[in-house]
Formats: C-alpha cells, structure tokens, sequence
C-alpha cells in the first residue's frame, strides 16, 4: 500500500550574508537541530555563514558539540560533511528541557535551549476513518507548543506540488478554544485524494507540535495559516540557525475523492 507522508523540514538554510557598504563580514557558525520525542541518535548539523556568492563548503571540522537536560549530557560526534552526532540514543521526553552548545576554535560559543513541547492527541480522524477535504481535523492542545505543523506533496507530470499547515497554538480567533484546534476542512487532502469514481486511498497524516525556536524558524518562510507575521529569529546566543523541538503524533486514514469542494492547485516550487 502507498501512503503519503508529512514531510518535515529539517534542511540546514547557512546565510547567505549581505554586507552593508564599509562593513567587513564576518562569519558566524550555523546550527541546525531539531529533538524528537522518543528515543533516537541526536543529531546537528553545523557550519558557517557565507557572504553572498562565496562557494558553500559542506565539509566543517573541528567543532565539539554537547547537549544536555536533567537527566544527563551527551557528546555529538563528526560524522561527516557538517554532520554531527551522539554515539547513544538520548530519550527526549515531553515537557523536558534541552540545552546545547557548539564551539570551534575559530568561531564563538554557540548555545540555545528548548522546552520540548507536551504530549497532545489527534482526536479527529480516528485511526482507519475515511475522510475527505470537506472534513475537519481536531486534536487537543500541546503545552509548552508554539504552533503545529503538517505537509504534502504530489509529483504530477514532472512537476512537485505541496502543501504546508502551519498553525499557531496560540490563536484568539472568535471560534478558539483552549482545549482544542479544529481546521475546518482538511482541504491539504487535495494533494492525495483519488480521482472521481476511485476507491478512498490510504493515507497516513503527520502532525507535529512544534517548540517556538522551531515553529519561528519554518515561520519565517511565511507558512502561517491566516496570514500571521513571525519576527525571524535564531533563538541562538553566539550565532546562526536554530536548536529546537518536535512531537509528533500520526493517524492512518483512507482518502476519499469529492468533487463538491476542489481548490486551486499548488503552484509548483
């Protein structure tokens, strides 16, 4: 069986910088990781900045990498490129607070924090429910959580179509409710509906809580639902990118086509 799968973002975006006439670049190191709840490697990527039009080097050496919570600290080691990453698996429970710092021989200290966000549950769909986009999605608030976040694709003739949910946790529209967030029509389905006439196709929906640190960083490429503005920034001390953290929470669903509600298709990115 196919299913589609949320894809989330975790490429590394290193700076591009432009600089002020009169005033000399300097270059800053980058840092990209994101926890997951659960029980897995961490991993950062880590690199520098770059003025606009120098060569990107994916290889960057010599940095030493640490995180750390209450219950104990871990080492990343390089890997390869500008990849890092502990030995052990680290448990990333819900509601615990991260540390990180990152430093190199040529660059400062780069160090941040993240409050993983709380548990939350999907309650609408139901595992193995048939949907479609006229439907709603319901699940009940994360705390510790900035925003949530879903995505889709579709390749069709040649050409990548998507979709991106991103939606603010804390919303004080006419309809809020601090127990719950409803999205009125599920109307991302677009992308994986089958045509008219076709039996409902199986579909696995990914949802996830995000921190602030992370929800302002794919923010700041203008994702959020209903318009909302989201200053940038690195929530970093000493430089670029962003340390931040996810739950996620999944439901298999089946798809059904409808023809009573069909918006514009994506442009292709």
């Amino acid at each position: 069986m196919r299913y589609c799968t949320g894809l989330f973002i975790f490429v590394l975006l290193f700076f591009a910088c432009e600089t002020p006439p009169g005033e000399k670049f300097e270059p800053r190191m980058c840092i990209h990781c994101l926890l997951h709840n659960g029980i897995a490697p961490v991993r950062a990527k880590v690199n520098r900045s770059y003025k606009v039009n120098e060569p990107y080097n994916p290889i960057f050496l010599n940095a030493s990498a640490r995180v750390w919570s209450r219950n104990g600290a871990w080492q990343l080691f390089y890997v390869n490129e500008d990849l890092y990453q502990t030995q052990e698996a680290v448990f990333v429970n819900e509601g615990d607070t991260f540390y990180i710092a990152v430093t190199h021989p040529d660059f400062d200290t780069v160090t941040g924090r993240t409050v993983v966000p709380g548990g939350f549950e999907i309650n609408f769909p139901r595992p193995g429910d048939t949907v479609s986009i006229n439907d709603s999605m319901v699940w009940t608030r994360s705390q510790h959580c900035r925003g949530y976040y879903m995505a889709f694709h579709r390749i069709e003739f040649g050409d990548t179509f998507y979709i991106d949910l991103l939606v603010p946790n804390d919303s004080f529209a006419p309809n809020y409710d601090s127990t719950r967030v409803k999205v009125a029509r599920m109307f991302f389905l677009y992308l994986v509906a089958p045509p008219p006439d076709s039996p409902p196709k199986p579909c696995t929906l990914h949802l996830w809580a995000l921190d602030t640190n992370y929800f302002n960083w794919v923010a700041a490429g203008g994702l959020v639902a209903g318009g909302q503005s989201v200053p940038e920034s690195t929530h970093l001390w000493g430089g670029l990118g962003v340390f931040g953290s996810a739950v996620e929470r999944a439901v298999p669903v089946f798809v059904r086509s409808d023809t009573a509600y069909l918006p514009p298709r994506c442009k292709p990115r």
